[in-house]
């Protein structure tokens, strides 16, 4: 990301390529520092273990949380709080991924592509402010990298093999510069599921989900860089990505050890991604003034069949068609010199669902066209007293439309105001203190804002459902700050933060005075707090072999218990031992704890208590690295074939038991070989 990192000043390096950096942009003879604390994961440190996607490598970094199936997670959590909360950037600007809250999943992504991930712990005046939890920012190759070519070939226990390949080559011409690429591979990512359900008559009723799912995934890259002159250059990136993903699942159901019914369900899922990143610099005297247009683009279409066969052999089926689509569409310019960056941005995202069910139109909420224009100016200012310092300030302007059954709905403009203060300083004998207070945003489901109306009894029990296209963001006041120690390959982190997040989206049910009918409505009625510390680490224990890792605890206090914001876990830990054994072979392991996870959900008939048990992941791998400079990887993922349990305890409003559900989640061990060359 051109304007918001590059490389480098005051870089902390630990031994396997984890860095920290406070942000630099370097280009000729132009240079811009933020006193932003990032925190760098490089590509040799992503790709130790033969990850294909940045899902897979991302889920082991210390620090990090991804919430998903057992060992193999796809959605970020940063800071514990829920996926919502995190914001993802490729190249510095949103991806679009079609998903409920906005989140992107990050298996999407193949490794290959990645050139470096940056983790922004507090907002950022220069980059959209949706990320109260923090920002991750996916910086892909350009242009710049050089030849390379890689295989992989994975096998899920007791499957067969599966194949991977990518491939690059970069070229040059007078004063074209480019680079070409192609990535294919196909995963089998089964799982298994065993459930229990215990009524409050004793009545057992239990079943077995058996899911087969298998992906294949093609992609193509094209980067290209064109300087027109000395001091003016033109940059392109294109990205297409197509995923098919195929899965039959088995369900059979019995009661009191009887079978009653079995159902069969067979999806295919298709996803295809389109992004097209251009940009123009021009290096002016002592700054450098940029331009930017990105299209971003993602299709899903998704089909499913319901065969359900009763006891007595008696089969009924359903069927659901559902497309969706999201697009995003940014100009930005920005002028900057060694202290300033100034600039403007301008977003158009558009949104389409359609469903149909049984061939029939689905209800009202899942049809719809929704639209957001974003409007921002941001400036940010760096300067030196008694240390660094940096002082931003972005205001964004939101207008939301939507099209409805034919009708259409728009909603007043929001401004937001979101400052940024950054601070840090060398205290002396290896240690460094930082400071962050920010202003963040976090925009609501899409899904919440559409003005559907679902009519039911209008009762207190049976409420009619409805949209809201009046929601407001949840606004949040953040805190960061850290203590480090670093001595020679040695540095230790201690960190504290909070977050204090206002008009907290929960659904609550209100009667209409004017129909005289209860209604249930997403609405912003409520506040919260989180608060987290802990520690990374890492730590040459012998001459070779180093020790790194996290653990973090979260806290989360809101005044409704029944939110998403309240669903973190209380603890979460990484980690990794790297052990060099020659100058050519390198081996090493990774191990993840997650405390437990509580869910409630209060309506006016009923509680519930969803409890998400601890869970426990070990991965190992090992390299070798040939004299031509290929690298030869092996690895285990899901050495301890890793269990999600939950149970769910449901109540009355009363207060007696009406239901208890137990779930036990495993995922397969997996046997990855892969080999590398560049060029």
């Amino acid at each position: 990301m051109a304007w918001l990192v590059a490389a480098a000043a005051a870089v902390f390096i630990d031994a396997k390529g984890l860095e920290h950096l406070e942000v630099t942009q370097q280009k000729a003879e132009y240079q811009l520092t933020s006193q932003v604390d990032v925190r760098l994961l490089t590509r040799d440190h992503l790709s130790r273990f033969g990850d294909q996607s940045l899902a897979e490598a991302l889920a082991r970094i210390p620090g990090l949380l991804l919430s998903g199936p057992p060992g193999k997670g796809k959605d970020l959590r940063l800071k514990g709080l829920d996926k919502g909360y995190s914001q993802i950037l490729i190249n510095g600007k949103p991806a679009p991924g079609n998903g409920e809250k906005r989140e992107f999943d990050l298996s999407s992504i193949p490794l290959a592509w990645v050139e470096r991930v940056e983790i922004l712990q507090a907002a950022d005046a220069t980059v959209s402010g949706a990320g109260v939890g923090g920002t991750l920012n996916i910086v892909l190759k350009d242009y710049r990298a050089s030849d390379e070519i890689q295989v992989v070939t994975r096998r899920l226990q007791n499957n067969n093999w599966q194949p991977a390949v990518s491939y690059s080559h970069a070229f040059m011409q007078d004063n074209l510069r480019g680079r070409l690429g192609i990535d294919y591979s196909e995963t089998d990512a089964d799982k298994f599921k065993d459930k229990t359900s215990t009524n409050a008559a004793g009545v057992v009723t239990s079943s077995q989900e058996n899911e087969q799912r298998a992906d294949q995934r093609g992609a193509l890259t094209a980067d290209l860089n064109y300087q027109l002159s000395e001091k003016t250059e033109l940059a392109s990136q294109a990205r297409m990505i197509k995923k098919q993903e195929d899965k039959q699942k088995s369900t059979p159901t019995y009661s009191n050890d009887a079978l009653v019914k079995t159902v069969v369900e067979t999806e295919d899922k298709d996803n295809r991604f389109l992004w097209l990143d251009n940009s123009w610099s021009h290096q002016l005297t002592s700054s450098r003034l940029t331009g930017e247009f990105v299209y971003r683009d993602q299709q899903e279409d998704k089909d499913k069949l319901n065969i359900e066969t009763d006891a007595k052999g008696k089969t009924k089926q359903s069927s659901e068609t559902e497309e969706k689509r999201e697009q995003l569409r940014s100009l930005s310019f920005r002028w900057a010199d060694d202290r300033w960056i100034v600039g403007a941005e301008q977003f158009w995202r558009d949104r389409y669902r359609l469903k149909f069910k049984n061939g029939v139109l689905s209800g009202n909420k899942d049809t719809y066209d929704f639209t957001e224009n974003q409007s921002a100016l941001f400036s940010r200012y760096n300067f030196k007293a008694a240390g660094k310092w940096s002082l931003g300030l972005r205001a964004e302007r939101m207008a939301r439309e939507a099209e409805l059954n034919g009708q259409f709905y728009s909603t007043d403009d929001t401004l937001d105001w979101l400052p940024n203060i950054k601070y840090q300083t060398d205290l002396g004998a290896g240690f460094k203190y930082r400071f962050s207070g920010s202003r963040s945003v976090r925009w609501p489901k899409f899904d919440d804002m559409v003005p559907f109306t679902e009519r039911k009894s209008g009762t207190l029990t049976d409420p009619d459902k409805m949209g809201n296209p009046d929601l407001q963001p949840e606004k949040g006041w953040g805190v960061d700050t850290s203590l480090v120690w670093q001595q020679e390959l040695q540095e230790i982190e201690f960190y504290l933060n909070r977050r204090w997040v206002n008009d907290l989206i929960i659904n609550s049910t209100e009667l209409d005075n004017q129909s005289g009918r209860y209604v249930q409505a997403p609405r912003n009625i409520d506040s919260g707090i989180a608060s987290g510390w802990g520690l990374r680490f890492s730590y040459e224990l012998l001459t070779d072999l180093v020790l790194g890792g996290s653990a973090d605890w979260q806290k989360v206090e809101a005044d409704a218990v029944a939110t998403e914001f309240n669903q973190v876990p209380q603890m979460f830990a990484k980690l990794t031992v790297d052990y060099r054994l020659t100058d050519q072979w390198q081996a090493g392991a990774a191990l993840g704890y997650q405390d437990e996870m509580q869910k409630r959900e209060l309506t006016a008939t009923q509680s519930s208590l969803e409890t998400e048990a601890q869970m426990i992941t070990a991965d190992i791998y090992s390299n070798y690295t040939f004299a031509h400079g290929g690298k030869l990887s092996v690895s285990v993922i899901g050495l301890n074939n890793p269990k999600k349990r939950k149970s769910k305890t449901t109540w009355t409003s009363k207060g007696a038991l009406q239901q208890q559900d137990d779930e036990a989640e495993y995922s397969a061990r997996e046997l990855v070989v892969g080999y590398s060359y560049q060029f």
